[in-house]
C-alpha cells in the first residue's frame, strides 16, 4: 500500500502527515514532551494514494488502538561537597545535581533535602533550572564516615525518592595545639610539693570546636592528669616531683572523638 498516515495522540493530531515508504511502513519519533507520564492512546489513520486499490483504515476501533503507558523517570543523583577532605567541625556545604539517566534536555524540578543517615541536615531546597541545589547554610560534621543521602520530591516527569544512593563522606579528626600556660609556684619547689600546672588545648583552623578530653602533664619522672578540659579548652592538675634536679614540663593531649 502507498499513501499517507495521520497519527493521533489522545485524539489530538500529531503533525505532520506521514508518507508511507515503498515497504509499506512509516516511522515517527514522538518527543518526550508529547508523552508525559500517564496512559496514552495512539491511533493511526491511513489514506490510500490509490483508492481504487485500497480502502482507508485506522486502528481506532475495538482493541486495535495502541495503549502507550509512560512511567515517570528515575532521576540520577550526584552529591558533592565544597570541601574535598573535611575535618571535624569544619564548615561544609553539600550540593546535588539531578539529571535524567538518558535525556539531558529533561531536567528534574521540585525540591531536595539532605540527610546524614536518618538525620535531616538541611531544609527543603528548590532545584534550579539546571536541576542543581546547594545548601544555603553550612553543616559541621563529626569525625568518622557519614552516609549522605538526598530526599527528592519528584515532579511531573520524575519519581519521588525517599533516599537517594548513599554518598559516603569521610571526616578526619581536627588537629590541636597544646600549651602550658603556667606552673605555680615558679621557685623554691621542694620534693613532694604540689605544683599547679595550667594547660590550654586549642583547635587548628578550619575546625572550630573546642577540644574536650584530658591532658597528661609530665616532668620526665612524674605525671598528673587534667581529667577534663573546660569549655575554653583549659584545665589544671597538681604535679608532685619525687626527685630533685631541673625539670622540663610537657603536656600531651589525649585524643577525643573529634580531635
Amino acid at each position: 500500500p502507498t499513501g499517507t498516515v495521520k497519527l493521533y495522540i489522545d485524539g489530538v493530531e500529531f503533525k505532520p502527515t506521514l508518507t508511507i515508504g515503498s515497504n509499506g511502513k512509516v516511522t515517527r519519533t514522538i518527543p518526550y514532551y508529547n508523552l508525559w507520564p500517564e496512559d496514552h492512546t495512539i491511533t493511526a489513520y491511513y489514506t490510500p494514494s490509490s483508492p481504487e486499490q485500497f480502502l482507508p483504515s485506522d486502528n481506532a476501533e475495538g482493541d486495535e488502538a495502541l495503549l502507550q503507558i509512560v512511567n515517570k523517570a528515575d532521576a540520577s543523583f550526584e552529591i558533592s561537597s565544597d570541601v574535598a577532605n573535611p575535618v571535624a567541625s569544619q564548615a561544609v556545604k553539600l550540593a546535588v545535581q539531578l539529571t535524567h539517566p538518558t535525556q539531558e534536555l529533561v531536567i528534574p524540578t521540585g525540591t531536595v533535602q539532605f540527610f546524614d543517615g536518618e538525620i535531616a541536615i538541611s531544609g527543603e531546597l528548590p532545584l534550579d533550572m539546571d536541576g542543581f541545589a546547594e545548601m544555603t547554610q553550612v553543616v559541621r560534621l563529626s569525625a568518622g564516615e557519614h552516609s549522605i543521602t538526598v530526599r527528592y520530591s519528584g515532579d511531573e516527569y520524575f519519581k519521588s525518592v525517599l533516599n537517594s544512593p548513599v554518598q559516603p563522606v569521610q571526616v578526619a579528626k581536627a588537629d590541636t595545639t597544646t600549651e602550658i600556660l603556667s606552673a605555680l609556684p615558679l621557685e623554691d619547689v621542694v620534693v613532694g610539693q604540689p605544683v599547679t600546672v595550667l594547660v590550654e588545648v586549642s583547635v587548628v583552623a578550619p575546625a572550630v570546636e573546642t577540644p574536650a578530653g584530658s591532658v597528661v602533664v609530665s616532668n620526665g619522672d612524674d605525671e598528673c592528669t587534667v581529667d577534663e578540659l573546660d569549655v575554653y579548652g583549659k584545665g589544671s592538675c597538681d604535679l608532685v616531683a619525687t626527685s630533685t634536679g631541673a625539670k622540663t614540663l610537657t603536656a600531651t593531649y589525649q585524643e577525643s572523638a573529634n580531635h
